[in-house]
């Protein structure tokens, strides 16, 4: 038996801002997933890495001293 050549998908952003996007999605990896080995990467929403960014930028770092800074 031959081993099916393996294909890494990665959606994210745009491409799953809405509930669309999800089905879009699932449907390519469903197609794909018959005749490919898959690696299947989700990032974040359009938009949701930007308000982590806004969260983290707005956080009171007084609170916690012994963190160490990171700086974004």
């Amino acid at each position: 038996m031959q081993e099916r050549e393996l294909v890494v998908m990665k959606f994210g952003g745009s491409s799953i801002d809405k509930v669309e996007g999800f089905h879009h999605a699932a449907e390519i990896i469903r197609d794909y997933s018959q005749e490919y080995r898959l690696a299947v990467v989700v990032s974040a929403m359009y938009g949701v890495t930007d308000k982590l960014y806004e969260f983290i930028e707005n956080l009171d770092l007084r609170r916690w001293p012994d963190e160490p800074r990171v700086k974004l």
